[in-house]
């Protein structure tokens, strides 16, 4: 199984990606470039549906990915989303701690 984090970036205007996965860029590009336009798509539509179209349309908003570090163990990615989740600052595009894959 695959985990990512997909943020919605107020302050920047965009969707950023935390992918702890060690892709290459053409297998990150393989494996985001579909789903990430469908996930936008709908949890935009769902914001929207939400709060009745008083929050911003980010349906077409870029969909950068945030250098993150990236798992040496391949079921360690549950772990990292979650440490994203919880550290993550979008405001500077990064995590507000530092976390050695290999430990």
């Amino acid at each position: 199984m695959h985990w990512s984090v997909y943020c919605v970036n107020l302050v920047h205007g965009q969707i950023d990606i935390l992918d702890p996965s060690p892709w290459t860029d053409q297998q990150q590009k393989e494996i985001h470039g579909g789903i990430a336009h469908r996930i936008r798509k709908r949890l935009n539509d769902i914001f929207q549906s939400f709060t009745g179209g008083r929050f911003i349309d980010f349906s077409h908003w870029g969909l950068p990915y945030v250098p993150v570090p990236k798992v040496v163990v391949s079921n360690d990615c549950e772990f990292f989303t979650m440490l994203f989740l919880e550290h993550y600052d979008g405001e500077n595009r990064k995590l507000n701690i530092n976390i050695d894959p290999v430990r």
